[in-house]
C-alpha cells in the first residue's frame, strides 16, 4: 500500500483503500498509474529501440508503444542492413502492436534481396496495429516491401508513415507491400519507388479492404502504378490520392493503376505520367468505379483518359476535370467537366453529401468528410 494526497492506494497503485476513489478518478493519475495499468492487462511496453528488437522473441504479445523511439543508430545495424524485421513468412506477428500515439522515427532497413521486408515481415490474419506513426522510415528490400509491412493479413488502423520505401521487383507500398487483410483509417506520405510492377503510394498491391485512407507521396514504378494502390483485387472506399504518379510502361493511374477490384466514394489529384493506359483515377478498369473523380494532370502515350485509362467494366456518377488534367476523354463512361463544374454540387449526381462528401459551392471540388477534420498539409509526421 503507498500514501500520497491523502489515499491510501492498494499495492497495484489503482484504488484507494479509504474512499475506493480509482487512479483515474483521482487528482494522482501519472504517468506510473498508465504503465501499471498496462501491466495488469498483461500489455508489454515498448520504451526502447531495444525492446522493440525484442517482439521477434514473443510474435504474440501484446505490445504498446510508451514513447516516441528514436531509431536513427539502425543505420548502422549488422553491416547496414538495418533493423532485422519482425517475425516471417512462415511465423508471421500475431499478436497486437499499439503504438499508443508515439512515433518511431528514422528507422532503417536496408534488405534490397530479401523479401516480405517492413518493420513487420508479415502481419498474421489475428495481428493487428494501430495507432503508430513511422516518421522518415528509409526501407528497401526485393518483392512485398512497404515501411509498416511487407505483407498483412490482419487489421492495420489509426497508423501513419513518412521517408523512401524501394523495391527491386512487385508489391512496394508506402505503408504494405501486399494487404490481404484491412486497412483503415491510415496515412502514406513516402516517396516510394519500384523497379517492376505493383506500386502504390499506400499499398503496393491490395487484395482485402482499404478504407478512409489518404497517400500523398511520389510514386514511381514500371506496370501498374498507383497513387493510393499500384493494383486492386479488393475494395477501395473514401480514399484519396494526391501524390505525382509516374509510370515507365503500362497502367498509371492517380489512385489505382490497375484496378480488379471496386472503388467507391475516392478521389485523386495527383499529377499522373505514363506511356500506356493512363488515367486520372484508374490506368485500367476491370470491375465497378461508382462516385469518385479526378483532378490531376494526366499525360500519356497510348490509351489515355481524364479518368480512366482503359475500361472494361463499369463507370458510374464518376467524373474529371476536363481542363485541370487535359484530357477531354475517358476511355469509360465517366463524365468530363469544366473546374466551374466541378465545383458545383448539382453536377455530382446521387452523391452523399450528408455524411460522405462535403463541398463549398463555386470554391472547391467534393472533399471526403473523412478527412475534413485532418491536417490537410498531405505530408505526415513533420
Amino acid at each position: 500500500m503507498t500514501r500520497d494526497q491523502g489515499h491510501d492506494w492498494s499495492e497495484e497503485g489503482t484504488k484507494c483503500l479509504k474512499c475506493g476513489v480509482t487512479r483515474s478518478q483521482g487528482p494522482g493519475r501519472s504517468k506510473d498509474y498508465e504503465t501499471r495499468v498496462l501491466r495488469l492487462r498483461g500489455v508489454i511496453e515498448i520504451a526502447t529501440l531495444a525492446d522493440l528488437q525484442a517482439i521477434n522473441t514473443d510474435l504474440r504479445g501484446h505490445y504498446c508503444l510508451v514513447a516516441d523511439i528514436d531509431a536513427s543508430e539502425t543505420k548502422n545495424w549488422d553491416g547496414g542492413k538495418g533493423f532485422a524485421p519482425i517475425g516471417s513468412v512462415s511465423e508471421p506477428f500475431a499478436g497486437v502492436l499499439d503504438g499508443g500515439g508515439h512515433a518511431i522515427r528514422n528507422l532503417h532497413i536496408n534488405r534490397g534481396w530479401e523479401d516480405d521486408v517492413g518493420l513487420l515481415r508479415v502481419l498474421g490474419r489475428s495481428g493487428k496495429v494501430r495507432n503508430l506513426t513511422l516518421v522518415d522510415a528509409k526501407v528497401s528490400g526485393n518483392k512485398f516491401v512497404g515501411s509498416l509491412s511487407g505483407a498483412s493479413r490482419g487489421s492495420i488502423s489509426g497508423c501513419g508513415t513518412s521517408g523512401e520505401v524501394s523495391g527491386n521487383e512487385r508489391s512496394v507500398g508506402g505503408l504494405v507491400g501486399l494487404n490481404l487483410g484491412s486497412i483503415r483509417e491510415c496515412r502514406a506520405s513516402n516517396e516510394v519507388s519500384g523497379a517492376e510492377k505493383f506500386v502504390g503510394g499506400l499499398a503496393g498491391s491490395n487484395s482485402g479492404s482499404i478504407t478512409q485512407c489518404q497517400a500523398s507521396g511520389e510514386v514511381s514504378g514500371k506496370h501498374a502504378v498507383g497513387g493510393l494502390v499500384g493494383c486492386n483485387d479488393g475494395s477501395i472506399t473514401e480514399c484519396q490520392a494526391r501524390g505525382r504518379v509516374l509510370g515507365h510502361d503500362r497502367f498509371a493511374g492517380g489512385l489505382a493503376g490497375l484496378s480488379r477490384g471496386d472503388i467507391a466514394d475516392s478521389q485523386a489529384s495527383g499529377e499522373v505520367l505514363g506511356n500506356g493506359h493512363v488515367g486520372g483515377l484508374v490506368g485500367c478498369n476491370e470491375d465497378d468505379i461508382a462516385r469518385c473523380h479526378a483532378s490531376g494532370k494526366v499525360t500519356g502515350n497510348r490509351l489515355v483518359g481524364g479518368l480512366v485509362g482503359f475500361d472494361k467494366a463499369t463507370v458510374t456518377d464518376s467524373y474529371w476535370d476536363t481542363e485541370t488534367t487535359g484530357q477531354q476523354d475517358s476511355r469509360g463512361n465517366g463524365e468530363g467537366r469544366t473546374s466551374f463544374e466541378m465545383k458545383q454540387r448539382a453536377t455530382f449526381v446521387d452523391w452523399d453529401f450528408q455524411s460522405v462528401w462535403q463541398i463549398k459551392e463555386g470554391e472547391s471540388y467534393p472533399r471526403l468528410r473523412c478527412f475534413a477534420d485532418k491536417d490537410d498539409s498531405g505530408v505526415f509526421g513533420q
